[in-house]
């Protein structure tokens, strides 16, 4: 079972950001809201005082909360969603905060499945401010939006919430919850200026989640990373579980997914909701935090839960005629796992692939040509653009970072117009158009296909 959007015939005629905000209106208050979210700080010192500051003066919404904690480069917000879906699956009233947005801020924090409405979120969002403004704690947009998260989530009675990291793990501030269990989804190299320049220190900040005698999950890892988890649980008197040595899965024919602990079955044949190879792993590891988290413990309703989630924007096909492909992909081991799905992929069998791609200026890497020589795919074009967000890349600099494919590059700044010629080649050619390389593009052009609210900006994080 695959969470592929129903066909949208295209005839070229895709809807522009200015008819889609029409389209979406939002009120002047959602409006007001989002203003004052965008002037929050950028850049705030290391550490949790501000946001352990700012819940305790809204009454610590976090506390008697069972949270589900998931840190990690690649994979977290597609474990997080898994997790979610097995939790309201269970009977959970479960709230969910993941980052970043697609195309609407409400996005990032989810009640029962469903994006808080705009009069909630206006209302979190005031609460917030005025605590803020009147206590003098400065937060940044992050933070003050997962503190929405949380008085929300103890407004609506949420009983279980899965909480996705922002940035890193240890200095994040999700890190102020004390979980049921924690999850490390695979670490690759990602914001470097940031979180270090080896595999160790950016494992050691994502390792930063880890609790005392809180059960962690670690997915497969290098060994470096690996190491650096299994002593900082270790310190912390954290039973950790590994996948791959204490948990094994298995796809049959259909595509169906079982996994095991030992010899201990958690799921049995279970259809995934979400496309793509590498989901399989994901959907395995949300089991194995269930399992140390003992929650929703019958594995038929797990895998009831695993065959209706949805998660938009990775490996997710919009369009059937021609096919078009969006995912987030942009860092070695997310594109990595991307080029592995394609290439397994039968719709896609004998399609050449027009990629359209946009980075972040964080994201931008010389192994980024490498990574792209080894994928094997048939590239027939890359086409560079940018997204409308302020911290995108701007297109003409992105194909000094793809010498290798200099003849197949072509620059198009403005991304509709980019994905425009893209699916026009695609028709004529019988192609696939892949977009990826960042969300924040991945959010733009998505919604040229599938309804959904668009806000009128972004935010900084």
């Amino acid at each position: 079972m695959c969470g592929i959007i129903e066909e949208i015939p295209l005839k070229l005629t895709l809807v522009s950001l200015s008819q889609r905000l029409t389209m979406n209106s939002a009120s002047s208050n959602y409006l007001n809201a989002l203003n004052r979210l965008q002037d929050a700080i950028q850049f705030p010192k290391l550490g949790l005082d501000s946001i352990a500051q700012l819940l305790k003066k809204l009454g610590s919404p976090e506390k008697g909360m069972r949270f589900l904690h998931v840190a990690g480069t690649n994979g977290k917000g597609s474990v997080s969603a898994c997790l979610e879906s097995m939790l309201r699956a269970g009977g959970f009233h479960t709230g969910y905060f993941s980052s970043p947005h697609l195309s609407c801020a409400r996005e990032r924090m989810r009640i029962a499945g469903k994006l808080v409405s705009e009069d909630d979120f206006c209302w979190a969002e005031n609460e917030v401010f005025e605590v803020a403004q009147q206590s003098g704690i400065q937060c940044t947009f992050f933070v003050r939006t997962f503190a929405m998260a949380l008085i929300l989530f103890r407004k609506h009675g949420v009983r279980a919430a899965v909480i996705e990291v922002g940035l890193g793990g240890l200095y994040d501030a999700t890190n102020i919850v004390w979980p049921k269990v924690c999850g490390i989804t695979p670490i690759s190299f990602d914001h470097m200026n940031i979180l270090g320049s080896s595999l160790s220190a950016i494992a050691r900040q994502k390792a930063g989640i880890i609790k005392a005698g809180v059960p962690i999950i670690s997915a497969e890892q290098q060994p470096e990373a690996y190491q650096t988890i299994a002593t900082q649980a270790w310190q912390k008197n954290a039973p950790l579980t590994s996948m791959g040595k204490d948990i094994s899965f298995s796809v049959d024919a259909e595509n169906r997914l079982s996994v095991f602990k030992g010899t201990q079955c958690l799921l049995s044949q279970a259809s995934l909701g979400l496309a793509g190879s590498y989901q399989f792993q994901n959907a395995a590891m949300a089991v194995a935090m269930l399992e140390e988290a003992q929650l929703v413990k019958s594995p038929a309703i797990r895998a009831q839960g695993l065959a209706q989630v949805k998660w938009p924007g990775r490996y997710e096909l919009v369009n059937h005629h021609p096919h078009v492909l969006m995912d987030g992909a942009h860092n070695p081991g997310g594109l990595s796992s991307l080029h592995s799905a394609l290439k397994s992929d039968q719709r896609f069998f004998n399609k050449n692939v027009i990629v359209v791609l946009g980075l972040t200026e964080s994201h931008a890497s010389n192994d980024l040509d490498d990574i792209w020589r080894k994928s094997d795919l048939p590239l027939k074009r890359f086409i560079f653009t940018q997204s409308r967000n302020f911290r995108a890349l701007e297109a003409h600099k992105l194909p000094s970072f793809f010498p290798s494919f200099a003849a197949l590059s072509t620059v198009i700044p403005q991304a509709s117009h980019a994905l425009r010629v893209a699916v026009k080649e695609a028709e004529q050619s019988n192609s696939l158009v892949l977009v990826c390389g960042s969300l924040y593009l991945v959010g733009d052009l998505r919604l040229h296909f599938v309804s959904g609210p668009c806000d009128p900006f972004l935010p900084v994080f």
